[in-house]
């Protein structure tokens, strides 16, 4: 599945808002090669939201970030490595 190229065309433009939330955000970071501390604080937040509806196009998005990200093709700004769910161990 492509990736929405964002370009000043308004159509592409109009179609990115149709897009979900965490699909967005990986959008954005492989738009810019980089993975905002902001993004990821919001993707973070957006799977730890009791009631968030997760779209097939969401854990697509994600499983591309995380494979972008482990072969170096995205940079995170937080740098350490990449850990989306919080750990049950206590």
């Amino acid at each position: 599945m492509p990736f929405i190229v964002d370009s000043e065309d308004s159509s592409s433009r109009l179609r990115m808002l149709y897009l979900p939330m965490i699909t967005r955000l990986v959008q954005s970071a492989f738009s810019t090669g980089c993975l905002s501390v902001e993004s990821e604080g919001l993707i973070r937040q957006l799977l730890s939201m009791q009631g968030y509806s997760y779209k097939p196009s969401d854990l697509a998005a994600l499983e591309r970030l995380h494979e972008a990200v482990n072969a170096g093709r995205i940079q995170r700004e937080a740098g350490e490595a990449v850990r989306w769910l919080p750990s049950n161990q206590s």
